[in-house]
């Protein structure tokens, strides 16, 4: 029986996206400081096991029991051989949730990589050797042996593998700059993928990489068949199907949903343009949607009704003020008067941009 200790954590705030050594990142909007895609951040830590609160969750996940170890903390109770941690992760949460079995083996997870990663990102406001030490102390504060001694271990050919990344990489470079071939997004690819392979091991690799390298690869594939001419579009749709299979399950399932709501939306138009009543375009809506999101979208649908109703009648009134014989101040006054007894609140704002795209329109027409 598999016990997990895991430790809850929360979301940084994010609003840019970047791209450092092949990892994606994000900028935490408050701390300027960037983090990986998929990190999810503790909202604390706590850097000495005696201190904070601890409450045991038991799960079933599948034929395993889990049990979660919740440690509730405060970030500022940070404490190091080493100091604050540098500027840019000021006032950012930490990442934790690091797994063992009932054994105390480290089983490696995606929060293993995160926990790196967050802290390398900090490398160049401190050497690099101190960002390491920084995650060593931090391991064993999460960890017991033997899980610290392997995740101590899984550290070192991470860290091995990102070091021949950048050699790689820098040969490629030097190749291109004496006029060699630029490597495609293909090659470049296969490589990375067979070296973290080779240096993580197959189960670190499946726990860092194996994910996002298949959104890489369908990314790639779509890409391929995209771009190919000799291809029919019902070829194209075909084959973007048929690729789907090497996205995890959850992707598959929510490309599926896609198409279906996508191959909805064309329905509905056609079945609108040959005068379908609201009562069939709901009953087509609630066999793909269910009845919550037909019943929304209904309510959409007439509210946009009502809208472009009013516009309409709006723009109508509005033609006769400007076609009458008033002075340019009256006719203002009047279509001012016009929109406050058509409108109110927000939509004010907007009749006027709605006016100037509907004026163009019919110039240009």
């Amino acid at each position: 029986m598999a016990k997990t200790k895991v430790q809850v954590i929360g979301a940084g705030i994010v609003i840019a996206c970047a791209v450092i050594g092949g990892t994606r990142y994000y900028l935490n909007q408050s701390s300027s400081s960037f983090f990986p895609a998929d990190a999810e951040f503790s909202q604390s830590l706590d850097m000495s096991k005696a201190t904070g609160s601890e409450q045991s969750l038991s799960h079933s996940l599948g034929n395993t029991d889990v049990q979660v170890i919740i440690k509730s903390v405060k970030y500022v109770d940070y404490q190091s051989v080493y100091g604050p941690l540098p500027g840019s992760l000021e006032g950012a949460p930490l990442p934790t949730g690091l797994s063992v079995d009932s054994d105390g083996q480290l089983i490696p997870t995606a929060a293993l990589q995160r926990l790196f990663d967050y802290f390398l990102t900090t490398v160049g406001e401190e050497p690099l050797d101190r960002v390491v030490e920084r995650i060593r102390e931090y391991l064993d504060v999460q960890l017991d042996e033997p899980a610290l001694s392997q995740a101590n271990q899984v550290l070192d050919t991470y860290l091995a593998m990102k070091e021949a990344i950048i050699a790689m990489e820098a040969e490629w470079s030097e190749e291109v700059a004496q006029g060699g071939p630029r490597p495609n997004f293909q090659d470049i690819f296969d490589r990375k993928k067979a070296l973290r392979l080779e240096l993580l091991g197959e189960e670190v690799y499946e726990a860092f990489y194996q994910r996002d390298e298949q959104m890489d690869e369908y990314t790639l594939r779509k890409l391929t068949i995209l771009k190919d001419e000799e291809l029919t579009q019902e070829e194209k749709n075909q084959q973007l199907a048929e690729i789907e299979q090497v996205l995890p399950e959850d992707l598959q399932q929510k490309k599926q949903e896609e198409r279906a709501l996508e191959q909805l939306e064309e329905d509905i138009r056609v079945a609108q343009a040959q005068g379908a009543s609201d009562t069939e375009i709901y009953q087509m809506r609630l066999e793909v949607m269910g009845a919550e999101k037909a019943n929304r979208f209904q309510r959409a649908d007439l509210a946009k009704r009502g809208w472009d109703t009013r516009v309409t009648e709006y723009r109508n009134e509005r033609n006769q003020i400007l076609n009458s014989t008033l002075s340019e101040d009256d006719k203002q006054s009047q279509i001012e008067a016009l929109r406050e007894a058509h409108f109110s609140g927000r939509e004010l704002m907007r009749i006027p941009v709605i006016d100037r795209m509907k004026d163009q329109q019919e110039t240009l027409n």
